[in-house]
């Protein structure tokens, strides 16, 4: 028996098991299995009259729930029940409705609308409006007491932006996405840099009427593959403060374990591919777990146009781990498989 033979390739063996053992626990620390698939639940059909959906907030834990269409249109929200009939159109007076993105509320009944799409980067007239609800912040589905509010508005500038527009390779001031939290509104840029870095950046304001600065928090880089797949459409915090998640058309990213600070990138996200590439425009949370999407209609694809549901993990960076572990522990039995039957 040649025992060197076999020393040899015990040798070259482990050290392939050992070198496989070194990566699995890389990738699970380092978030390599944020690709966890996530399943949608069809709700229902978007009436007729909301054409371009651009933003979401639900009403009554869900029995309804606000939506706007974007740039060009009118300037109403229209509320909307789960089997997609048109409750009530609400016109908002002092505003005009230049690229309207996404939707937020507060926990003291008020909505704030995003005059904020500026996909050229060059708009100087950035805002948000704010309106009180007629009935407060849960009226009972379909009977708002008013069809018309009156806006206040809150108008901004980016600290850091100092020519409109800036050169290609800083075009990261597009907006499609905010929150309110603790008094203030958080926004999260849609990146249209060239080359394409991937980076949101995080910029926060007052959310009180008058002249702002938004000031640049942070920055977290979603992917680098392809615009279409990284952009940040919208964006949802959680009833108890403590879940951010942020949507594109095929993904969420959702931040958990900051607390009830503004430290949203500071934790680790865990990210989940949707089961199809539509224009998700869309996002909020009816409670801690389940969340409601929508999208535009696109001939282009022959899709969208829907309001989807779908519950989120209740510790997600704990299941993401264990769904890669799973993952990887089948990649490694394969790959050992093979150096084992290559190496003797």
């Amino acid at each position: 028996m040649n025992t060197a033979f076999y020393h040899v390739r015990y040798r070259a063996f482990f050290s392939a098991s050992a070198f496989l053992g070194v990566c699995l626990g890389a990738c699970i620390e380092l978030g390599c299995s944020n690709s966890r698939p996530l399943a949608l639940r069809t709700v229902c059909t978007l009436p007729p009259l909301v054409k371009e959906t651009s933003g979401i907030a639900t009403l009554n834990g869900g029995a309804s729930f606000w939506t706007l269409n974007d740039g060009g249109n009118t300037h109403n929200l229209f509320e909307i029940d789960t089997l997609g009939q048109l409750l009530h159109t609400l016109h908002v007076a002092n505003a005009t409705n230049t690229d309207w993105e996404d939707i937020a509320q507060d926990n003291a009944g008020h909505c704030y609308i995003g005059d904020v799409g500026n996909n050229d980067n060059d708009r100087k007239d950035l805002c948000f409006y704010r309106i009180t609800l007629p009935n407060g912040p849960s009226p009972t589905p379909g009977q708002l007491a008013v069809d018309t509010v009156h806006a206040t508005r809150i108008s901004f500038v980016y600290e850091d932006q100092m020519a409109f527009p800036p050169n290609k390779k800083h075009k990261n001031y597009d907006l499609e996405a905010f929150v309110w939290l603790n008094d203030s509104l958080w926004l999260f840029t849609k990146n249209r840099t060239k080359p394409f870095d991937g980076y949101t950046r995080l910029y926060c304001l007052p959310a009180n009427e008058g002249a702002h600065t938004a000031r640049l928090i942070d920055s977290f880089q979603t992917c680098t593959d392809d615009k279409l797949h990284c952009w940040i459409t919208s964006a949802a915090i959680s009833p108890d403060g403590k879940r951010l998640a942020l949507l594109s058309s095929e993904r969420i990213w959702l931040f958990e374990g900051f607390g009830h600070g503004n430290a949203f990138f500071h934790a680790k996200p865990s990210a989940f591919l949707l089961p199809s590439f539509t224009q998700k425009e869309g996002i909020a949370f009816l409670n801690e777990r389940e969340v409601f999407i929508t999208d535009e209609y696109s001939k282009k694809l022959s899709a969208g146009g829907k309001l989807y549901r779908t519950t989120l993990p209740h510790n997600a960076r704990k299941h993401a781990r264990k769904y890669a572990r799973f993952a990887l522990f089948s990649w490694t039995k394969i790959l050992l498989g093979a150096t084992w039957r290559r190496v003797f």
